[in-house]
């Protein structure tokens, strides 16, 4: 990126995308630790690509390699990951080092200055930001995001990268930004810690000189003694980190993986997804880590996580309990066994195993009680509790805890995302109570508190919505849980698949506050959008197939289910392509009802409407594009139910077809049949010769001229082409059915010569 001319507004979106692929790892729980203008790549389409997930690390304080650890590239590293220290390395190190590639890119330099490493190690404890001036100064709003992404205490910065691709995207719609530049008193604080010396001259000019030299002197010292501290342990780690280097780059190979998933091209279809993949890795993954427990558990873990967020904590339950197991048996740091407890925990609640999930979660908090350290984590670890206490129906002791968590959270600079869940999980718990205006008050406040901390479209924000339409529910105002339901349908759908629970049961919620609501035109739409979110099921590609349920059952030619399944749902079919294959099925399901079993007025209607809506949707919506013009033609004429056939229309679309690219045989056969079927025999003669001429030409244009000559009654012409495709359709060694029947058609023509003989 360095060497592209890019205007501001082109680094600021570039990094706001980048910050939103960040966020989907970070969610997965993987944080990359290696973040520079190097592994941010921009394809073609001026798609950027977050690459080289080499030093890549699970989000679980410590597994892969130790904190402190000397890996990635030092200029860009936040002081946490350079310095090393007993701060875990979370999420936020990457939110720093893209600052700090935000700064690089639109001022041209690097945001730490120095070639050596002390330089560099002794720049980063003492940074401060000297943005250009003048008329290279940048916009202050970008100055100010970026102060706030690089801050030095980590919990100063961006508390997601989702934040701070919202404050980018503001400051790109010109619209006010979320962060705040540091008061004076902070900034007067800041450079009292970069100056001992000077802070202590300007406060107490009448302290002896001497004194205030010897101050200097060991204000000096000590810094010397940090600074070559950090050092020594960034060159002992850099032995460490080779030793690392197998576990490195087995996670950048499955990182690569997950990578190459977007590509339809190296994957099992266009439509292969996360939890396919996810699939694909618990099989095989774990064979090739046998060697390497500490990777093999820290994904069991990501997997675990990824597995439950995406509606599948039965996949996800094996996982989490191998990865707690592991951690109990290896003595693990305080922090990352707690985590793995709630892990666990949320698993449990998820599958509705309330009571072994506040089991889970009270090991959790115990954890942290006796750490009496509070830490974003220990808030996590209370919200945990509370969750699982409420729905186990504890609701006193839930929400003593929430009180607990929320004083925690509140005490704490700046305010943890956590507080928004424990404030909408309080407000449940108060539903479930009938404390019904409480509920609302603090539903109302969890979502003001979402929207600042997680962001409007972030998943959080809707279980915000979700609760205070619950609420509203119990008030019997279905009116406003409608609307709150559908504000987190919204987000749900935004971030989650169709079949994930979440949706579903929001879907049904919001169908019945409809219903209630007298809303019935609204909540039959809501009906139809479940339906068609089953449905898709049925369509949707299995895992480590590229085929559907549907695909199986016309495979196995079970045409009178596959008929049904059309029949019940064919908006599901709504593109001209997807409609044409609908039509398909609906004519092998009329072909295959048993002849002694006529449809029934009922039956028979349903089967027209559903025929003409979909002919009506091909018809209506056909692009003007030949090769899709050819294939709507194509198949208006071969529908294996005659009377959904349409020759006039075929016509129309045939010549249009040739008309805009004249120089494709396959055409101009398709426009010769549309003639045959319309009785213009001779127009179908033209085209089909046409067709001829094209080195493409097969006994798809032989059996239409025997047919049309036929019709015609020339006899030498008809048996000329009869015999031509006969042979070459011997030489095929194979069946097609769609040319048996034009075969078939022609050889019945036949007869009409032998009589005229006679």
């Amino acid at each position: 990126l360095i060497s592209l001319d890019l205007t501001t507004p082109e680094i600021v979106a570039l990094i706001h995308d980048a910050a939103k692929a960040l966020q989907h790892a970070h969610e997965l729980g993987v944080v990359h630790r290696d973040i520079k203008p190097s592994n941010l790549l921009l394809d073609e389409a001026r798609k950027i690509w977050v690459t080289d997930f080499g030093l890549a690390q699970m989000e679980d304080r410590g597994t892969l390699t130790l904190t402190g650890d000397f890996v990635g590239t030092l200029r860009y590293m936040s002081p946490e990951q350079a310095l090393g220290g007993s701060i875990p390395i979370d999420h936020r190190t990457d939110i720093y080092s893209l600052g700090a590639t935000l700064f690089e890119l639109l001022t041209r330099r690097p945001l730490v200055s120095g070639r050596e490493k002390i330089q560099l190690l002794k720049a980063i404890g003492n940074m401060e930001i000297n943005f250009p001036t003048g008329k290279n100064r940048i916009p202050r709003d970008l100055e100010t995001i970026i102060l706030k992404a690089t801050a030095r205490e980590r919990d100063a910065r961006y508390p997601s990268a989702a934040a701070l691709a919202e404050d980018l995207q503001h400051f790109l719609n010109h619209r006010p930004i979320a962060a705040r530049r540091p008061g004076l008193a902070l900034r007067i604080s800041k450079w009292a810690v970069r100056n001992p010396m000077m802070s202590l001259v300007a406060g107490s000019l009448p302290i002896l000189f001497l004194i205030g030299l010897a101050i200097y002197n060991m204000a000096i010292s000590a810094q010397k003694e940090q600074v070559e501290l950090a050092l020594q342990k960034a060159q002992q780690n850099e032995n460490h980190a080779l030793l690392e280097a197998q576990k490195a780059n087995t996670v950048s190979e499955i990182m690569q993986q997950m990578v190459s998933s977007a590509n339809p091209d190296q994957t099992k279809g266009s439509e292969y997804t996360v939890r396919q993949l996810l699939d694909d890795l618990s099989e095989s993954l774990f064979e090739r880590l046998a060697d390497q427990p500490e990777v093999a558990v820290t994904l069991r873990s990501t997997i675990g996580n990824a597995y439950r967020r995406l509606g599948s904590p039965e996949r996800a339950q094996n996982h989490l309990q191998i990865a707690l197991d592991y951690h109990v048996n290896h003595r693990a740091t305080p922090v990352v066994l707690a985590q793995k407890y709630a892990d666990l925990a949320w698993n449990y609640a998820a599958l509705q195993d309330y009571a072994q999930a506040v089991q889970l979660a009270r090991s959790a908090v115990s954890i942290h009680d006796q750490l009496a350290d509070p830490s974003l984590e220990s808030v996590q670890a209370l919200w945990c509790l509370q969750h699982c206490l409420t729905y186990k129906g504890e609701y006193a002791e839930a929400d003593s805890t929430a009180d607990k968590a929320i004083r925690l959270a509140k005490s704490m600079n700046p305010v943890p995302p956590t507080l928004a869940n424990v404030t909408h999980d309080l407000a449940q718990s108060k539903t479930r109570q009938g404390q019904v205006a409480a509920a609302i008050a603090l539903a109302t406040e969890a979502i003001e508190l979402h929207q600042q901390l997680h962001g409007k479209h972030h998943p959080e924000t809707g279980w915000g919505f979700e609760s205070l339409a619950r609420a509203y529910q119990a008030r019997a105002d279905f009116a406003q849980a409608a609307a709150a339901y559908g504000s987190a349908l919204e987000i749900f759908t935004e971030n989650y698949p169709p079949e994930h629970k979440s949706v579903r049961v929001t879907l049904q919620r919001l169908e019945e506050s409809l219903v209630a609501a007298g809303e019935l035109e609204r909540a039959e739409s809501v009906r139809r959008s479940r339906r068609r979110n089953l449905f898709e099921l049925v369509l949707s590609k299995s895992t480590g197939t590229d085929a559907s349920l549907l695909d199986y059952l016309l495979e196995a030619k079970s045409y009178l289910a596959a008929g049904e399944l059309v029949m019940s749902m064919p908006e599901i079919f709504d593109s001209p392509a997807e409609a044409l294959r609908a039509l398909d099925i609906l004519g092998r399901y009329r072909q295959a009802l048993p002849t002694s079993l006529d449809f029934n007025a009922a039956e028979l209607e349903k089967y027209q409407k559903t025929a003409q809506a979909l002919l009506d949707l091909v018809i209506r919506q056909c692009p003007d594009e030949p090769m899709m013009l050819n294939n709507v033609a194509w198949n208006l004429l071969v529908f294996a139910d005659a009377n959904l056939r349409r020759p006039a229309d075929a016509v129309r679309f045939a010549e249009r077809a040739t008309e805009l690219k004249a120089d494709t045989g396959a055409y101009w056969n398709t426009l010769g049949l549309a003639y045959l079927r319309s009785g213009r025999e001779q127009e179908a003669i033209s085209a089909l010769t046409r067709s001829q001429s094209f080195e493409t030409s097969d006994e798809y244009d032989t059996v239409l001229l025997a047919i049309a000559f036929g019709r015609l009654g020339d006899q030498p012409k008809y048996e000329e082409h009869l015999k031509a495709t006969q042979q070459r359709y011997a030489r095929r060694k194979q069946k097609i059915e769609e040319l048996d029947l034009f075969l078939a058609e022609a050889e019945s023509l036949h007869a009409q010569f032998s009589n005229s003989v006679d």
